[in-house]
């Protein structure tokens, strides 16, 4: 398995161009692609298509967070 990851601060630098026309090209070949738009603006999962999106991965990553940081409590497991 190969990790790619593209990552540049600056902005228009064409990360969401590369990543969409990269990851089309290696699904294309038969390769098994996962893409993660961690953006919060979600461009590359609009690009896909996907019209509605009110949750993104920006999302998630804090709701994990706060679950780290505020674990909720475990039930005790009756007997």
């Amino acid at each position: 398995m190969k990790i790619i990851s593209i990552a540049n601060r600056k902005g228009g630098a064409g990360k969401t161009t590369t990543a969409m026309n990269l990851s089309v090209a290696l699904a294309k070949k038969g390769k098994k692609v996962l893409v993660l738009d961690m953006v919060p603006q979600a461009n590359l999962t609009f690009s896909f298509g996907i019209k509605s999106s009110t949750e993104t991965m920006v999302h998630v990553l804090h709701a994990i967070h706060a679950l780290r940081v505020n674990p909720r409590p475990r039930r005790k497991k009756s007997k």
